[in-house]
């Protein structure tokens, strides 16, 4: 009979059970077992939360950004030939043998522009692709401060390393940082997907001597092979300019002077636009857009090398813009001057009756050649002196360019003749600066130029 009641009272329990578990269901209870560790093996309850209302689907996950997007890229052993006129023929000579190992090839596709920093591997080092032989500034994602004011008088010089340890440009900034406001190092082009391409040497040692003494770094940036891929394409254009930012702000930098020569002429209004919107996105930014361009006397739109340039059209989207006025004589030339007063003169003029004077930085050479049947050579104008006296020939002045030249008869029999820009020459030029109310004046390039090129320039 007790057993018959505890059946009975168990099967009681078991209905009221099996009508309540519904009910439990419903507010969220349900029983699991539990896994193994500590306590298993008890019956312990699980209460799930519900999940709340629209998130059944897992929650979306960035995509990674292709390769293809990186800003900088190693060191090159391209060569860039887009640099146009200067020493040696052409800036691109100024850099030979200057590129290392390791390239990776650029693509040819065209890259999404780049938004994400650099990445560095575990431990600091850098990651696959980045070039280790510029150190990554403190991560810096916008200035919020406008750029400053330019000086009242721009001071700019070139900056090249021509082999590893060469100290020519270093040793000039060195010694005269106190005259020079703007450094502009030879070091970065923009490869035919959009990419940056970093190259040269001693990068660190510019950057720290630049910063003590207050010296403001424009990025020198190239067109290598003298393409025009950005200027044709416009998603390459976008992509070369936001890497162009990134770049700036990897490397503390404070602004650009971009020099795209050789490109067809056909790119006129092209160069335009990109300058444009390469103006509106460094700006707000706080950096200086300025531009180096092959000077002109006259409107010459279908001109092999000027014609790219419409300087009225560039005007509004630059803070400064250097006028090449050099190579009048150069490499593929006959022997004449490296840029005659009247020829310099002639262009400046045309310019600035496009373009506001305060915008235009007049171009300086320090340099010069010497032609001969065995070919052309760059002189430096401080050693022009020294050539000069080791063949017991003294140096003359031609009245009409106003240039410093000689000639000399070499051991070998061969006659030479050498024209090259020395102090005097420069002082008649700088008269140019007054006279047309300019900016100021660029010089191509620190370590070639005479020691009195410095006195000459204290006494403006």
């Amino acid at each position: 009979m007790l057993l018959r009641r505890s059946i009975l009272r168990l099967h009681l329990l078991l209905a009221l059970l099996l009508l309540l578990l519904p009910l439990l269901s419903s507010c969220g209870w349900s029983y699991r077992a539990p896994s193994a560790g500590p306590g298993a093996g008890e019956s312990t309850p699980v209460i799930d939360t519900p999940s709340p209302r629209g998130s059944t689907l897992p929650a979306p996950t960035a995509p990674s950004l292709p390769d293809s997007t990186k800003t900088v890229s190693p060191n090159s052993s391209q060569p860039d030939s887009g640099a146009g006129s200067g020493p040696n023929g052409s800036k691109s000579d100024a850099l030979a043998g200057t590129t290392q190992s390791g390239q990776v090839p650029a693509s040819d596709t065209k890259p999404a522009p780049a938004s994400s920093p650099p990445t560095t591997a575990p431990g600091g080092a850098p990651a696959s692709g980045q070039n280790p032989s510029l150190p990554t500034r403190p991560k810096e994602t916008s200035r919020g401060t406008p750029r400053p004011a330019l000086p009242p008088q721009v001071v700019l010089g070139y900056y090249t390393t021509d082999w590893q340890g060469d100290r020519g440009s270093y040793d000039s900034l060195e010694a005269h940082a106190d005259q020079i406001n703007f450094v502009s190092p030879f070091w970065f082009s923009i490869l035919r997907d959009g990419s940056i391409r970093l190259r040269g040497y001693d990068h660190d040692q510019l950057q720290t001597l630049a910063r003590q003494k207050g010296v403001k770094i424009l990025a020198l940036v190239t067109n290598p092979g003298h393409h025009d891929a950005m200027l044709k394409d416009p998603e390459i254009r976008a992509a070369s300019i936001d890497n162009l930012l990134q770049t700036l702000k990897k490397y503390h930098l404070d602004g650009v002077n971009i020099d795209f020569e050789g490109a067809p002429a056909e790119n006129r209004a092209a160069l335009v636009e990109y300058m444009k919107a390469l103006y509106e996105k460094l700006s707000p930014e706080g950096y200086y857009v300025t531009i180096a361009v092959v000077a002109s006397a006259s409107y010459s739109p279908t001109d092999e090398w000027a014609g790219i340039f419409d300087y009225a059209g560039l005007a509004p989207y630059i803070d400064f813009m250097v006028l090449m006025t050099y190579d009048q004589h150069e490499e593929s030339s006959a022997a004449g001057p490296v840029a005659a007063m009247n020829w310099v003169e002639a262009r400046v003029k045309y310019v600035v009756s496009q373009v506001p004077a305060q915008k235009v930085v007049l171009g300086l050479a320090g340099y010069g050649y010497d032609w001969s049947e065995k070919g052309v050579q760059t002189v430096f104008a401080r050693k022009a002196r020294t050539l000069a006296a080791s063949y017991g020939v003294k140096i003359q002045r031609d009245d009409k360019s106003g240039e410093a030249n000689f000639s000399y008869t070499d051991a070998d029999g061969v006659f030479h003749q050498v024209w090259h820009e020395d102090s005097v020459a420069v002082a008649q030029k700088l008269s140019l600066v007054d006279k047309y109310g300019l900016r100021g004046i660029a010089l191509w390039r620190l370590g070639q130029e005479e020691d009195a090129f410095w006195k000459v320039l204290a006494k403006r």
